[in-house]
């Protein structure tokens, strides 16, 4: 029986995430309290809320029995994937004793055994398995509590939680343990092991049949347009630098690498090494006499960057603390060529009554200069928000250029920002928080010169009856449009991909050109490769497009003024993050 509201314990954490079978959080092993149903994304017994277990009462521990000093897995499934860009949430796993006093049961003091920053699964439906193996303490507890969290940090998002009743019995020999977790193997692989071998079978002649089928479809080039659309041909992709991106490894979990990946071959190169990492990543936990610390290694947000041509740099936040309740709070220039860093600075405002918070887009303005764009809440208004729109200098100083006037709650789910320098204008792309599978959208322009506090905002409802995407470009040709590579509707899992314009001032979507068949490659919603540098066109768009079943990827090109098509030889682009085109 735990005697006292603490658990002194040591845990060798592991985490196997599993193949996404497509949140909100359930706790599968040990059973969560209450109904569990994960046979779909957005399921009601995953949306919990209120510390510490989400309204649900105590029950009976099971009877199976714990053994204390030992391996045990831990399963919980991230069912809806709430990603914050500019500021990343995480999920962890606690114990405590479930104490027993004169007024009944409270718990006890929660030990951390495992943090697992969110991914960004660049789709709010989608469901991820995640086991954790954890060596419990090797003491008797009739009743311990087994917490599941998951902070979104993302605006309309409040903490979910799931908690398990369980027994740990104490045994006479336990494994020996490392206590320093920097020695720890992690592993962070697809998990096949809850498929029976036939299972398997079908889905590696899937992927077999699916990686000749994209073979053969790069190397042919058969892409042609059906009559009716327009004509999108091949055609050589223009000689230019390569595509640069950051790849986290979990044999050094402080630092990353830097590669270049040549966008015609689809051959990596590592070039460089980073002393800090993409914020996918594993979070050390620090383990000393059963105490524990939520801090890591400094680390950039997914999805939140720019390049400055002029200076041949990237530009990040970055969160040098390491904490996952801090937003970044710093900006990081690299080489864009080498990786190597040349200035870190911390960042302030000039607005003494206007408080910084996490950037969910930094884009480049002039040389020099960024443009941001914020989600802040409202004050005084619970579940609203306010948009806001600064600018960045490299002398870290923030200036607020504009707040909404009016507050919302709907349409929050932050996805994608271009700023377009001709016309001085910042399109933003904000989902439907509450659509997660029509995505329903809104572009929302700012025009800058208009000044302070004007009347410079205004929004458009996307119509997405036939394409939805989470990305796009600004179409130099045509002022108030705007391009994406899209994968037609959310429903279709091996999709054609089209290119799309998008129309800004009526939010009309239409066909340009279907760039792939269907079947070959999978929905999904990233890939989208950054255009910036010295001798980069302006007319070509980029993104990378996933071998269904596979783990290989092909490079997409659209020159939209000549109106054709490349494709890069096979590749596997899935470890790198923030790709540019530079």
């Amino acid at each position: 029986m735990c005697r006292s509201g603490s658990l002194p314990l040591l845990c060798l954490v592991l985490y196997v995430v599993l193949r996404p079978s497509h949140t909100h959080l359930c706790l599968l092993t040990p059973r969560q309290r209450g109904d569990l149903d994960i046979s779909k994304g957005g399921s009601h017994t995953c949306f919990r809320h209120g510390a510490e277990c989400g309204g649900q009462p105590p029950q009976v521990p099971s009877e199976i029995v714990l053994d204390g000093g030992r391996p045990v897995f831990i399963k919980w499934q991230q069912n809806y994937n709430h990603y914050n860009l500019g500021f990343p949430g995480y999920m962890d796993i606690a114990i405590a004793a479930n104490i027993s006093t004169a007024a009944g049961y409270k718990l006890g003091h929660f030990t951390m055994l495992i943090i697992v920053p969110d991914p960004n699964e660049c789709d709010q439906d989608n469901q991820r398995n995640y086991t954790a193996v954890v060596i419990l303490p090797n003491q008797d507890c009739d009743h311990c509590v087994i917490r599941a969290r998951y902070f979104a940090h993302k605006p309309g998002e409040t903490t979910f939680y799931q908690c398990a009743d369980v027994k740990i019995k104490a045994t006479k020999h336990s494994m020996d343990i490392m206590k320093n977790n920097r020695d720890l193997q992690l592993l962070d692989k697809v998990d096949e092991s809850h498929k029976n071998s036939e299972e398997q079978t079908d889905w590696s002649r899937a992927g077999e049949e699916n990686l000749r089928r994209a073979m053969d479809f790069v190397s042919s080039f058969a892409n042609q347009v059906p009559s009716g659309a327009s004509a999108v041909q091949n055609g050589p992709v223009q000689s230019a630098p390569s595509i640069y991106g950051i790849a986290n490894y979990l044999d050094n979990p402080f630092n990353s690498s830097y590669f270049s990946v040549d966008p015609d071959t689809g051959e990596k190169v590592e070039i460089g090494k980073l002393d800090f990492r993409v914020d996918s990543s594993f979070d050390p936990i620090q383990m000393t006499n059963g105490s524990t610390s939520h801090e890591t290694a400094g680390f950039v947000p997914d999805g939140v960057f720019s390049t400055d041509p002029a200076r041949g740099v990237t530009v990040m936040p970055i969160n040098s603390l390491g904490s996952r309740e801090s937003f970044p709070g710093g900006i990081i220039e690299i080489k864009t060529a080498t990786g190597k860093t040349l200035n870190h600075y911390r960042v302030e405002s000039y607005n003494k009554t206007a408080e910084l918070s996490s950037f969910s887009a930094v884009l480049l303005d002039k040389e020099s200069s960024f443009i941001t764009f914020s989600i802040d809440p409202s004050p005084g208004q619970q579940g609203k928000f306010n948009f806001v729109v600064g600018r960045l200098f490299t002398t870290g100083m923030w200036q607020m250029l504009f707040m909404s006037n009016q507050s919302e709650d709907t349409y929050i789910n932050f996805q994608w920002a271009e700023f377009d320098t001709d016309s001085q204008t910042l399109y933003v792309l904000l989902g439907n928080e509450n659509d997660p599978d029509q995505l329903s959208a809104r572009i929302y322009k700012f025009l800058l010169p208009q000044g302070y506090y004007g009347p410079n905002m205004t929004y458009v409802d996307l119509d997405v009856s036939e394409f939805t995407f989470m990305s796009f470009c600004v179409n130099r040709q045509n002022s108030n449009h705007l391009w994406a590579i899209s994968p037609g509707l959310h429903n279709v899992t091996y999709p054609a991909y089209h290119l799309v314009d998008i129309n800004t001032d009526f939010g009309s979507v239409w066909n340009v050109a279907r760039l792939t068949p269907p079947g070959i490659f999978e929905r999904y919603y990233g890939g989208t490769v950054t255009a910036g540098g010295p001798g980069v066109t302006n007319h070509q768009v980029r993104h990378v497009l996933r071998v269904a079943d596979t783990q290989a990827d092909v490079i997409l090109t659209v020159d939209t003024v000549l109106m054709k098509a490349t494709f890069s030889h096979l590749t596997n682009l899935r470890d790198l993050r923030n790709l540019v085109y530079a």
